[in-house]
């Protein structure tokens, strides 16, 4: 149990002699003692790298930390959180139904059947400049072999 050191620390004594529980006490400010210390530590830490030498702007870049405090890079990056493979194993099928993935995948599908148009244009005009080098080189050889056999 975490108290605050106010007046209602009397009340605090009472049940702890009342269930006996014993009593540990710990400093006012001590980041280890409780998780607002902790995310007070990590707030402070985060605002000094993020406003560098801009001291000044602490109250005005305060709120963005505190929303990225708040919430997983993963959150903050896909704008939802990411399932675990406990959730997939659970049940798959209802996260497919559920899920409106049509719209995420829709645009994705697209791409790739351009891209995929786009390389088999270039692969064509790649085979046709191939097949005109190989021609004029073949057209070449044949030449030269006439003319050698003309001489002789």
């Amino acid at each position: 149990m975490t108290t605050d050191h106010n007046s209602l620390v009397w009340l605090c004594n009472e049940l702890i002699y009342c269930l006996n529980i014993k009593h540990m006490l710990t400093p006012v400010y001590h980041p280890a003692a409780n998780l607002v210390e902790q995310q007070n530590r990590d707030l402070k830490t985060q605002l000094a790298i993020f406003i560098e030498e801009e001291h000044g702007t602490w109250d005005v870049k305060l709120p963005s930390i505190r929303f990225a405090m708040s919430y997983t890079p993963a959150y903050l990056t896909f704008a939802r959180e990411l399932r675990t493979p406990d959730d997939n194993a659970d049940d798959f099928k209802q996260i497919v139904q559920s899920e409106n993935l049509i719209p995420e995948i829709t645009p994705k599908l697209l791409m790739l059947a351009n891209t995929l148009l786009k390389a088999r244009e270039i692969s064509e005009v790649n085979e046709e400049r191939r097949k005109e080098v190989a021609d004029k080189i073949k057209s070449t050889v044949v030449r030269n072999a006439w003319s050698m056999q003309s001489l002789t």
